[in-house]
């Protein structure tokens, strides 16, 4: 809490109540910026999260991609193999 200074102990009582209001504003006002401040920068660090799973999960998904056509390929080249070799035909 700020102490009153002395010139405004001179002052009629309507002014030290409004120097009182414009001090307990300017605090609130203080108060409110560094608030404001500190919630953009949670903004900030949350949007940067955000973008990095966005990378993380795009990047995943192409590997999987890949992994899944690479299994494919491979099936169909056992798949293949098998139809054509004999010896398997007769464990259909």
């Amino acid at each position: 809490m700020r102490q009153i200074p002395a010139l405004v102990l001179h002052l009629p009582h309507h002014m030290v109540r409004t120097q009182c209001v414009v001090a307990k504003t300017t605090d609130v006002r203080l108060q409110l910026v560094e608030q404001q401040r500190c919630l953009e920068q949670q903004t900030e660090m949350r949007v940067q999260l955000l973008q990095d799973l966005q990378d993380f999960f795009r990047k995943k998904s192409e590997i999987e991609t890949e992994y899944s056509r690479n299994l494919e390929k491979l099936a169909e080249r056992f798949m293949a193999k098998t139809r054509s070799t004999k010896d398997h035909q007769q464990y259909k």
